[in-house]
């Protein structure tokens, strides 16, 4: 899932731990060398006088995988990405564009977008967990990494929550920008006009099932938990909640 979807599933979780969730994306786009299993295996078991909520995060972040894990091999998910390809390759034959990744990664924004559009709130509390991240234990957690520095870090998280760049996927136009800024970071060309047509159009019609997926999927996806001591992440008895 993208930013916000990760943010959304750990809503039962801890403050630390629903960082932790998101931490795996944040820290790539602040520097994609500074992976977050890297971050877990320098705190893997944390050290004497590790800070307070340490433990949380390390538990978002595996349950930031654990849902990838069930999300990118979910049959909505799969159907969306390669009927949005097939899409993008009807629309253009112009080489220079690998289609999965935009596929991948437009469908897991369009799902932002959806979020965001049933619960406004939820990009403001986004934002504000996002910018505790410069505190303990957001901070000594990501700064361990030996690429990581407290400047960038900061200067990171300050333009991250200045630009609230979520926010333009709530349209067509804001969509397609921020998939080329991407597509052009990763050396690939951007969409072509025909292709974002398409690529805008396929996901409207998809609206419904997405939203019905997500509709099933987030629910699922809190009833999950770490056990006390660690290891497999497991489902709780417990009703699937409310989107």
């Amino acid at each position: 899932m993208n930013l916000l979807g990760h943010f959304v599933c750990a809503g039962h979780l801890s403050p630390e731990a629903r960082l932790g969730a998101v931490l795996p994306d944040l820290v790539s786009l602040y520097r994609r060398r500074v992976r977050a299993r890297q971050l877990v295996r320098l705190w893997t078991p944390p050290p004497p006088g590790a800070p307070r909520g340490t433990d949380g995060l390390l538990a978002g972040v595996a349950f930031h995988h654990h849902v990838d894990r069930l999300f990118h091999s979910h049959p909505a998910f799969e159907t969306a990405t390669a009927g949005l390809q097939a899409a993008l390759r009807a629309a253009s034959g112009a080489p220079g564009l690998k289609r999965f990744f935009p596929a991948h990664l437009l469908t897991e924004m369009y799902l932002d977008r959806l979020l965001m559009e049933r619960r406004p709130a939820r990009v403001d509390a986004f934002y504000a967990e996002v910018a505790a991240a410069g505190e303990a234990p957001g901070a000594p957690f990501v700064l361990r990494h030996p690429l990581a520095e407290r400047a960038g870090w900061g200067a990171f998280l300050e333009r991250f929550t200045a630009q609230r760049f979520l926010e333009d996927y709530l349209s067509d136009a804001g969509l397609v920008h921020r998939m080329n800024r991407v597509l052009v970071r990763m050396r690939q060309r951007a969409l072509l006009p025909a292709e974002e047509v398409a690529a805008t159009d396929f996901l409207a019609g998809q609206r419904a099932a997405l939203g019905g997926f997500l509709a099933e999927f987030v629910p699922r996806m809190r009833t999950w938990h770490p056990p006390p001591e660690g290891g497999a992440w497991r489902a709780t008895a417990a009703g699937p909640g409310r989107l």
